[in-house]
């Protein structure tokens, strides 16, 4: 399977995947760029002025059933998720005076 991918990513961009793998250093950052930090106070402006919207979670009962081919027995159980699968967050305009 190794050299089934290596051959392909030679042929589609003519490197090889050492020569992909050796772009990324260990930031995660490729060569050329440079991590952009912010400084508390704008991370807490940013949160005032974009506000989170609610994401409220839901309940579900999962009931008794057999599961799998041997028909495992598998108890009842209740679990939570949320009801979108991201993270909203409001435009400033939308939020009003608050």
């Amino acid at each position: 399977m190794a050299n089934v991918y290596g051959q392909a990513m030679r042929q589609s961009s003519g490197a090889s995947v050492e020569h992909v793998r050796r772009g990324v250093n260990p930031t995660g950052l490729y060569a050329g760029q440079r991590a952009v930090r912010q400084n508390p106070a704008e991370i807490v402006t940013y949160n005032q002025h974009f506000k989170l919207l609610p994401n409220p979670q839901v309940q579900m009962y999962v009931y008794p059933h057999l599961a799998g081919r041997r028909q495992v027995p598998v108890p009842g159980y209740t679990t939570q998720f949320p009801m979108f699968n991201s993270v909203h967050y409001a435009d400033p305009s939308e939020m009003g005076s608050r």
